[in-house]
């Protein structure tokens, strides 16, 4: 498939496509020219349209922008509403993500978790322990919770997410060097809650938006919207929690 790109300074009928819908969607729709050329008022109304729909503001429009204004996207989007909250330190990623898609707080994850799952350095992942072992330890955080728990040994994809958030929102851990996990030496990684996802679940993502509230900076976080495959760039190891 061609590559899908039209931004400030394009021209053409597929240009003027994209203003008609834009038109037609009431995005700006008493200014927004039909003329086929790609300029500023078609670029604020593009990056009008992207802020509605969650999708990357930056005026261009690429394949999950296309996808989305033409009402032409694989799956039906999913946007969960979750309330947002930064890490506190460095070690709390893992309890602002429990605490996002349980819709508790910090403190409250944090006096839940059994003592036994955690160390200064966040939830642990029991590298000493065997695989199975390992397993039935975050099984014991997920129960904690009232979560649902999976383990992917490989890279994460659009078609194997997907499922996860039509049931509710999810946090996933990304280890810095997976394969470190299976020697026993542990990893350490990152906590982030997917909160919707959106276009098609090709393999290759490029079409696949995720809706990611990462917890980091500590006192700040960030939400924002990105294209998968730049997102899941990792070799693979991914622990899953989400909430039914």
């Amino acid at each position: 498939m061609a590559r899908i790109e039209y931004k400030l300074g394009s021209s053409g009928k597929p240009v003027k496509e994209i203003q008609m819908k834009l038109k037609r969607r009431q995005i700006s729709s008493f200014w927004l020219p039909e003329d086929g050329f790609f300029g500023q008022e078609t670029e604020r109304a593009v990056m009008e349209f992207q802020r509605s729909e969650w999708l990357i503001e930056d005026g261009v429009v690429e394949a999950t922008t296309w996808n989305a204004l033409m009402g032409t996207e694989e799956i039906w989007p999913i946007l969960h509403q979750v309330p947002f909250i930064a890490q506190e330190n460095d070690s709390q990623c893992y309890a602002a993500c429990t605490a996002m898609i349980t819709q508790s707080s910090i403190p409250e994850v944090i006096n839940r978790v059994p003592s036994t799952l955690f160390s200064e350095e966040g939830l642990r992942n029991y590298p000493e322990y065997s695989y199975q072992a390992a397993y039935e330890k975050m099984e014991e955080f997920a129960f904690a919770f009232g979560l649902e728990y999976q383990l992917f040994s490989q890279s994460l994809t659009p078609a194997a997410i997907y499922p996860i958030l039509a049931e509710g929102p999810a946090m996933v851990e990304i280890p810095e060097n997976p394969r470190t996990f299976f020697q026993g030496e542990g990893s350490e990684g990152h906590w982030v809650v997917l909160a919707g996802i959106r276009g098609g679940i090709n393999a290759s993502g490029e079409e696949t938006l995720v809706r990611v509230y990462d917890p980091w900076p500590s006192g700040q976080g960030a939400k924002r919207s990105v294209i998968f495959s730049r997102w899941n760039d990792w070799p693979g190891l991914y622990r899953v929690f989400w909430k039914r």
